[in-house]
């Protein structure tokens, strides 16, 4: 949650010096990949080592954390930004949406969990995660002078 927290308050700075295209591209895929790295070690080492399990877990998702932390406003900003529609109803289009796929993203996550383990499952959020570049391309190509 902090590292959530620390990217929201610091990423319009960072757009200064490199575009959205550039930070919505690098940002899912270190924290997708780091989040699913950090995990694997944490559920292999979590047997032998609770310890380390735990700290490399916290690892995993403070990766996670630092790699969506701009993916969310980021989208509702580009959306505002490129609709026709005022930004009110183009972000309650996108929440109702979010909401949907969150509830069935949550469902195949909790059947995958079941029938694996939760390991096994929560590899989907960091794939889903690194999927996220694949969007960049609508994000400001050119750096942007925020305040």
């Amino acid at each position: 949650m902090v590292s959530m927290i620390a990217i929201r308050f610091t990423i319009h700075h960072l757009f200064n010096y490199r575009s959205e295209q550039y930070w919505l591209r690098r940002t899912p895929v270190v924290g997708g990949v780091g989040f699913i790295a950090f995990l694997q070690l944490s559920t292999g080492l979590s047997a032998d080592h609770k310890g380390l399990g735990l700290l490399f877990g916290s690892l995993a998702f403070i990766c996670a954390g630092l790699g969506c932390s701009y993916i969310v406003p980021g989208f509702f900003a580009i959306a505002a930004r490129k609709s026709a529609l005022p930004g009110s109803v183009v972000i309650a289009q996108m929440s109702l949406l979010n909401v949907f796929l969150t509830f069935l993203g949550k469902m195949v996550i909790a059947w995958v969990a079941g029938a694996t383990s939760i390991g096994t499952a929560l590899m989907i959020p960091g794939v889903m995660l690194i999927a996220t570049t694949f969007s960049a391309h609508l994000g400001a190509s050119e750096p942007t002078k925020a305040n």
